[in-house]
């Protein structure tokens, strides 16, 4: 059972801070609760069971079906981040149903099949399609119909914790996969490169209308905001990573660079899988943070990260989702998270958390040992 903790109240953006200016903090920066550091609601159930926490579990994303983590808990394992996002939805908005179907505002079409934990796409609109598809495909300029009042009550109240704020928002070259199918838009680089660069320069263009808003409201405020955009597999890159400098990394730089002017953020990658090769364009273009260091993938040991980019780069992430957290004992979860902080925490430069979301079966015992292990070794010095 983890203890109850105060850090929360106590230095808590003010520790996240040092560690993304790469000074060493009093301890281990510790998040749990975005899009990709979040926890399922099947594992969150019995986490707060675990936990005496006595609330209703809130849906806080569909596809991947991530809780609302409450305070009380964020509290418990000493939380030091706190998220918003640029759409509050209704509560009916969010609900999972057994083979269930629906449309994003991007026109993708989303499916949970019976017996899954998550809404595959179903049909990408533009599979299939020609250029004229295009131009004429209804992108959701402006982006979705912001509850513009929610938004600010939220970001009020997160302020208030203390703690560092950050948000999870869609990438260019992720969201391209999505529109025109991951199988298809992979082989338009070699067969249809113009094709290849219109889905990249629509998505980077309606990306940008959609944060002017979020960012108008909340951009002062933010300290990390992540995009998400997977450019590698366990055993190596997805994609070519001279494709990836000539047509991805400048519409990426192009992304990170309205952030920075738009708010007071860093800016994360979100990027599964062996990310090894693409590091240093990464620090090219921009990035101040990598997630969520998948550190059983190819070429991604941990102390060769730390050596050859911790001066560049804060760490996010690498507590491993896959194996240690839902099938190792509570002796292994603690002996990853000292190991991980000995490696990454070095000096600072390091932020614990999953990687990735924590996922349905993990045992509770195993998330608290995460957490409590986190806060008792994590303390520098």
């Amino acid at each position: 059972m983890t203890r109850k903790t105060q850090s929360t109240q106590r230095g808590a953006r003010e520790r996240v801070i040092a560690v993304l200016e790469h000074r060493q903090p009093d301890r281990v920066p510790i998040d749990l609760g975005g899009w990709q550091s979040g926890i399922s609601y099947e594992t969150y159930e019995p986490l707060k069971k675990f936990l005496g926490v006595d609330a209703p579990t809130r849906l806080e994303e569909r596809n991947q079906g991530l809780a609302w983590v409450d305070e009380e808990v964020l509290d418990r394992f000493g939380v030091d981040t706190r998220y918003i996002f640029p759409k509050l939805p209704s509560d009916d908005d969010l609900v999972i149903r057994e083979d269930d179907q629906y449309t994003d505002p991007w026109g993708i079409v989303r499916r949970r099949p019976k017996g899954s934990h998550y809404y595959d796409i179903a049909r990408a609109p533009l599979e299939g399609k020609d250029r004229d598809a295009v131009e004429s495909h209804p992108w959701p300029y402006g982006g979705l119909p912001y509850e513009e009042e929610a938004m600010r009550a939220e970001l009020a109240r997160q302020l208030g914790s203390g703690c560092a704020l950050f948000s999870c928002l869609a990438g260019v070259f992720e969201q391209a996969t999505y529109l025109r199918g991951m199988e298809e838009f992979y082989t338009d680089v070699y067969t249809d490169p113009s094709m290849f660069e219109a889905i990249l320069d629509k998505v980077l263009e309606v990306e940008l209308s959609m944060y002017e808003r979020f960012f108008g409201i909340v951009g002062e405020h933010l300290d990390v905001v992540q995009f998400w955009g997977d450019l590698g597999s366990q055993k190596g890159p997805l994609i070519d990573p001279d494709h990836y400098r000539r047509y991805i990394k400048p519409r990426e730089a192009a992304l990170v660079e309205y952030t920075k002017q738009n708010t007071s953020a860093r800016v994360c990658l979100h990027t599964c899988g062996s990310a090894y090769a693409f590091i240093p364009d990464l620090i090219d273009a921009g990035y101040d943070l990598l997630n969520p260091v998948q550190t059983t993938a190819l070429d991604m040991e941990p102390v060769r990260l730390k050596r050859e980019f911790g001066r560049d780069l804060v760490f996010w992430g690498s507590i491993d989702t896959q194996s240690t957290l839902p099938f190792g004992s509570e002796q292994d979860v603690r002996a990853e998270v000292r190991a991980k902080i000995d490696t990454l925490g070095d000096g600072g430069g390091y932020i614990l958390a999953p990687c990735h979301n924590i996922q349905a079966g993990t045992p509770a015992r195993n998330v608290a040992a995460m957490y409590d292990e986190a806060q008792r070794y994590g303390v520098y010095g």
